[in-house]
């Protein structure tokens, strides 16, 4: 969005996560609730976000409506947006494979549904582009991965930072039961100094692979 807007284009943001914050996990139910909507994608609140999407968009008149990663929008919602605004061009992103062995159909079943009322659907891997055509889209281009200058770049450390984050190897991202972890462990088992990055989770909430059996440093933050 920065990006656009220093090009000199009006940018209307639409972030969906607010639409699943319920406070802190002690209000119970409530905040449980969101969560199962969020995962299940459906609910209230998903109903509420899709349907006040295509307000927005009634109101905004897009030129181009840009979707990333959307398994948060309905098929109905775009032609909805559509409708509303019809000269839009919808562009569709997705950074990660959702026909990727190991991926549930549950989390991406109204993206999948959807592919065919994007003008454009961008991928990050070559082959997404074929499993995109095969089941409908309209045309598909390779968006690689990128980096934001303002927050990817060399920072000057101290000697406490040193001292703190020495490491070979550092792994900063989630756990999928794919070949991460194998990868990980061969690493250490060959001596490299390797450090995991996440958040502090109680114990019950954990990856099994992080639980006791790693030997890999898991700090908080």
């Amino acid at each position: 969005a920065r990006a656009l807007e220093s090009l000199g284009h009006s940018v209307e943001r639409f972030p969906w996560r607010r639409y699943f914050d319920s406070g802190t996990a002690a209000q119970g139910s409530g905040n449980f609730s969101a969560r199962l909507q969020n995962r299940l994608l459906l609910g209230p609140r998903f109903q509420t976000l899709n349907r006040e999407r295509v307000a927005l968009c009634r109101r905004v008149l897009p030129d181009v409506l840009l979707v990333r990663r959307g398994t948060h929008v309905t098929r109905a919602t775009l032609e909805a947006m559509r409708a509303a605004a019809p000269s839009v061009v919808i562009v569709g992103t997705c950074n990660d494979d959702p026909f990727a062995p190991g991926q549930g159909r549950t989390g991406w079943r109204h993206f999948l549904k959807a592919v065919p009322e994007y003008d454009l659907d961008l991928a990050a891997r070559h082959h997404n582009l074929d499993d995109f055509s095969r089941i409908g889209a309209r045309r598909t281009e390779l968006l690689r991965f990128w980096f934001v200058p303002e927050r990817h770049r060399p920072i000057a450390l101290g000697e406490s930072d040193r001292q703190r984050f020495a490491n070979d190897v550092v792994f900063v991202a989630h756990y999928e039961a794919d070949k991460r972890i194998d990868y990980l462990n061969a690493r250490v088992a060959s001596g490299v100094a390797v450090k995991v990055y996440g958040p502090d989770y109680p114990p019950a909430l954990r990856a099994p692979c992080l639980v006791g059996s790693l030997p890999v440093r898991a700090l908080p933050g």
